[in-house]
C-alpha cells in the first residue's frame, strides 16, 4: 500500500539540508524536480525501479518512501556515498538495491521506471539509453537527468528518438519519455499544476516536433528553501 504523506513529511524534505549542494541551495534533486518525481510515483504504481547513479541516495530515498511496500528500486554507481542514507533511510534499506558497478557491466531486467544519471559522456550514455529501452515496460517512464550536456542531448538524438520514445515533461534536472503512444494528459493537464501553478511555472514547449510540459522553479525557490518549504505547507502538497 502506498503512503499519503504529503512532500514536506517526507524525510527527503525533513532532511534535504544535509546533502551536497548543487544548484544555489538546493542539492541533488531541485526543488521542482522532487516536487514532480513525488507526484509521479505517487500516481502510478512503479514496482520495479532503476537507477542509474546513486551518489548520496537522496532520489533512492525519496523514491523508498513514497512508493509501495513491494517495490524494489535497483541502483547502479560504482562509488556510492551510503553514509546519509544508512542514518536516514536505516529502515527503508530492504527496498533498495544498490549495485557497486558501471551500469554497462549490469545485466538489465525488466523496468516500470528508469533514471539514467550516471556517466555524461556519449559513449557511456548511448549504452544506457540501449538498455533502458530494451528494458522498459509498456507505459513505463526512461528520465534523463542533465539532459542539457551536449553528449548527453547527442546520445538521445541518435538512440532516444528513432526507437518510438518521446519527451513529453521536462524540469530543471530532468528530461521525461515514454513511448509515442502512452497518454498522459491527466497527469500533464491537472494532477501535475493543481495547486502547484503558485509556485512552479507550467507551460508547454516544443521539444524535437513534440509538445513537452516545462516545469521551472521560480529563483526565490532554489535561493531559498524556506520559502519552497512554506508554500508546499500553504498548498499541502
Amino acid at each position: 500500500m502506498k503512503t499519503k504523506m504529503r512532500l514536506y513529511q517526507t524525510r527527503f524534505w525533513s532532511e534535504y539540508y544535509r546533502y551536497k549542494k548543487i544548484i544555489n541551495d538546493c542539492s541533488m534533486r531541485c526543488t521542482v524536480d522532487a516536487y514532480v518525481y513525488f507526484k509521479i510515483l505517487k500516481k502510478y504504481d512503479y514496482k520495479d525501479i532503476l537507477e542509474i547513479g546513486f551518489f548520496e541516495g537522496q532520489t533512492a530515498g525519496l523514491m523508498a518512501e513514497i512508493t509501495g511496500d513491494d517495490a524494489i528500486i535497483t541502483c547502479l554507481d560504482p562509488n556510492p556515498r551510503c553514509e546519509l542514507f544508512d542514518s536516514i533511510y536505516a529502515d527503508l534499506q530492504h527496498k533498495v538495491k544498490l549495485h557497486q558497478t558501471i551500469s554497462q557491466d549490469y545485466k538489465f531486467s525488466n523496468y516500470d521506471f528508469i533514471i539514467i544519471d550516471g556517466e555524461k559522456k556519449f559513449d557511456f550514455v548511448s549504452v544506457d539509453i540501449q538498455n533502458s529501452i530494451r528494458s522498459i515496460r509498456d507505459g513505463g517512464m526512461i528520465l534523463i537527468n542533465e539532459f542539457q550536456i551536449d553528449d548527453v542531448h547527442n546520445a538521445i538524438e541518435k538512440h532516444m528518438l528513432p526507437q518510438g520514445f518521446v519527451p513529453f515533461l521536462e524540469t530543471n534536472q530532468t528530461l521525461f519519455f515514454h513511448r509515442i503512444d502512452v497518454d498522459r494528459v491527466d497527469l500533464l493537464d491537472y494532477e501535475l499544476p493543481e495547486l502547484a501553478n503558485n509556485f512552479i511555472r507550467f507551460q508547454n514547449k516544443d521539444k524535437w516536433g513534440h509538445t513537452v510540459l516545462e516545469a521551472t522553479s521560480l529563483p526565490i525557490f532554489t535561493d531559498r528553501l524556506d520559502f519552497f518549504d512554506k508554500a508546499i505547507r500553504e498548498f499541502n502538497i
